[in-house]
């Protein structure tokens, strides 16, 4: 792993998570072909926050396609660097690709994964971050039962999903 001081992520990649969050795609979209990202690099932690705002650009332009094998490197990464929060950042992404490709079932599949990894360590953050897309893929899980049919009734984490609900 790297070491603390490697850790910092650059103000200007939270400037444009925070314009994306607004909804300014374009301006994103701006800053990661500015730094010149793309799909095909290799995944170099701790640059990894920089390459989860590419693919939230390419879905939301229409180009998630290319997103799955990207994020499935990063989370590779992440868990032969024992870092489980790389792998669920990753996987929530991976699940939206899927959404964004009209790919419900693999949507939902990588979603109830995402929520089981999440749910013993309560890391909530990382779903309600992706807003109202994620609500739409979570929304069909939690009615009829489909998260229990995905993750078995003895795996459901009850109390994560109310929070997740709520919030």
């Amino acid at each position: 792993l790297p070491e603390a001081g490697e850790r910092r992520v650059p103000l200007g990649v939270r400037r444009a998570e925070l314009a994306f969050a607004l909804g300014d795609v374009g301006a994103a979209a701006d800053w990661v072909r500015g730094r010149g990202l793309s799909v095909d690099d290799e995944p170099v932690y701790p640059r990894d926050s920089e390459y989860r705002l590419l693919a939230r650009v390419l879905i939301a332009e229409g180009n998630p396609w290319p997103v799955v094998p990207m994020l499935d490197r990063w989370r590779t990464l992440a868990a032969a660097q024992g870092r489980a929060a790389g792998i669920l950042a990753a996987q929530v992404l991976v699940s939206l690709a899927h959404a964004a490709c009209g790919d419900e079932a693999a949507a939902q599949s990588q979603l109830a994964e995402a929520i089981l990894l999440a749910a013993p360590e309560g890391h909530l953050r990382v779903f309600l971050a992706e807003g109202i897309p994620l609500a739409a893929v979570l929304r069909p899980l939690l009615i009829g039962r489909r998260l229990e049919d995905l993750a078995g009734p003895a795996g459901m984490p009850l109390e994560f999903l109310g929070r997740l609900a709520a919030g």
